[in-house]
């Protein structure tokens, strides 16, 4: 039944695919759109706003304007460091949860005008940024966010610049298709506008206004696409959408619909005092784990690249996106890259690792309590082996300074899953991720986890692209004793007995993380060497 369900779903897909353009504007060739989209496989996306000068990184509305105060803004730099990547288009957020509009409106004060400390008040963020791509060639799109349809979150971000905003009494439909007319109006031809939030009914607006709102994009420049943050429905949005990894999806292999994925290589959608605009991706994750496989499956990579405070990308991430275009070739054929060992993600657990060395692993649970690992140092000590322990949420928060101990003694820490019984499905892996991600943020300040564990390893599409995301590899120990073999221990009790075994057959014990770097594995190399990335953080 469930074969015959997914594939009802793909024909019913694929009709409406191939349907679409009968619901789009009489000159919208919304097919030729779509195929041309896909050609450009590449966008930088900028959050930048007020919220790159707020601590936390998200603005609410209320913030004193004043605040802005970008000291070197130059919008040819991030365009210059897109052509580097080989990049196609940028989107740039012009206007997000605080609702400040980086453009004149007319419907509020809270735009550019206001922001005293550039330009005196007379700049025009959005003229800026759509001439600066355009002049080197890049096309142009523009991020807006509707009011947050969460609860009753949407009443503490004014989303909407009108004081009246948390009455719910705006008109919400009116104020959004006037934003649109001016800014489909006076700046030219826009390549596309990216909503955010576009399901809301709070905030003043109401069930089927988002059609509404689309079709008047669609009539003020039918030849502008139309992208809804995570829609899957090509009859809401001209693309279909992932947020990743809030969405905990990437498109599955074959994929036949014109799509994008979201991503950033920074800590936090905006670079600001508590994520700092350093990029925490490398390379290797941008090209190999998303942006070929996404190209090769009919999807784009739009890469968020967080401008800092003054008004710059991080000298870091400009030469990112140069070594990220040094490495990929938009005109590379499709597919020509999968037998690459380092291409796609991660998509089974390890429990063997290949090396020419006679060297294993030690692997021990996420329920061991800090006595337990304490008395297995002990151990390990006197046969002069080391071990990774996996670590729960828990005892990172509580038991830092123990940990900072066990890794100066030569021993390494894993992200281990206490609670989890199965791993599987979308609504299990979204609580696997408030597992994982809490374990890495702690453990940063020591040493970032890179192998993973579970109780149980009945892993699938979504827990591997969290997986990716926190760029850890699972591991499912084993039992054999042979070089490259993880072994997991299961009780202290049965500790001497292993490594009495390991050394009977002359092999040395090391931790996952060494037994990586020894490995003949280019994957397992990089992954040793922390590639991938440090920490993931910011409100997703």
């Amino acid at each position: 039944m469930k074969k015959i369900r997914e594939i009802l779903l793909v024909l019913s897909l694929l009709l409406l695919y191939v349907n679409t353009p009968l619901h789009a504007q009489e000159n919208r060739d919304l097919r030729a759109m779509q195929k041309e989209f896909l050609s450009w496989k590449f966008g930088m996306f900028m959050h930048f706003n007020i919220s790159t000068f707020v601590p936390g990184g998200w603005s609410n509305g209320k913030e004193d304007p004043l605040l802005f105060n970008p000291t070197e803004m130059d919008f040819t730099q991030w365009a210059d460091a897109a052509v580097d990547a080989k990049m196609k288009y940028g989107i740039l957020t012009v206007k997000h949860t605080g609702g400040w509009c980086l453009w004149d409106t007319e419907t509020s004060e809270r735009d550019i005008t206001s922001f005293k400390n550039y330009k005196d008040g007379k700049g025009d963020m959005v003229k800026e940024f759509t001439e600066a791509y355009r002049s080197r060639g890049l096309k142009v799109g523009l991020y807006y966010c509707f009011p947050l349809w969460g609860g009753e979150t949407w009443k503490k971000y004014q989303t909407l610049p009108a004081d009246n905003y948390a009455d719910g009494t705006v008109d919400a439909l009116a104020m959004i298709k006037k934003h649109f007319t001016e800014l489909l109006t006076n700046y030219g031809d826009i390549d596309m506008v990216w909503i955010d939030q576009s399901g809301s009914d709070k905030g003043g607006l109401r069930d089927g206004d988002w059609i509404k709102i689309k079709n008047h994009i669609h009539k003020l420049q039918p030849n502008c696409l139309v992208i809804a943050n995570n829609a899957t429905d090509l009859n809401k949005s001209d693309i279909v959408a992932y947020e990743y990894p809030y969405s905990l999806e990437l498109p599955k292999t074959n994929n036949k619909f014109p799509t994008e994925v979201c991503d950033k290589i920074n800590q936090g959608w905006f670079s600001n005092p508590n994520s700092p605009s350093v990029p925490i991706r490398d390379a290797d994750y941008v090209v190999n784990k998303m942006l070929r496989p996404l190209n090769d499956n009919n999807s784009n990579l739009l890469l968020n690249c967080a401008p800092d405070k003054r008004g710059l990308l991080h000298e870091d991430t400009v030469a990112l996106l140069k070594q990220v275009g040094d490495m990929w070739d938009p005109n590379e054929s499709q597919g020509s890259h999968v037998n690459d060992e380092l291409y796609g993600i991660d998509r089974q657990a390890i429990k063997f690792v290949p090396t020419a060395e006679q060297k294993v692993a030690l692997a021990f649970p996420p329920n061991l309590s800090m006595t337990e690992i304490q008395q297995a140092v002990t151990i390990l000590d006197k046969h002069n082996a080391h071990g990774t322990f996996f670590i729960h949420e828990d005892m990172a928060k509580t038991q830092k300074g123990a940990l900072r101990k066990l890794v100066a003694a030569g021993h390494t820490l894993g992200n281990g899953s206490k609670s989890a019984e199965l791993i599987t499905g979308k609504k299990n892996a979204r609580l696997v991720r408030n597992e994982i991600s809490p374990v890495q943020k702690q453990l940063n300040s020591i040493q970032t986890p890179i192998a993973y564990l579970a109780p149980h390893f009945q892993y699938d599409e979504y827990t591997w692209s969290v997986l990716n995301y926190e760029s850890l590899t699972a591991i499912k120990p084993s039992s054999t004793i042979e070089a490259g073999s993880i072994i997991g221990i299961k009780a202290l009790a049965e500790l001497e007995g292993v490594l009495a075994s390991l050394q009977a057959k002359n092999l040395k014990v090391l931790s996952v993380r060494n037994l990586f770097s020894n490995s003949t594995s280019k994957r397992l190399q990089l992954r040793a060497s922390g590639g991938g990335a440090s920490i993931v953080s910011g409100r997703e």
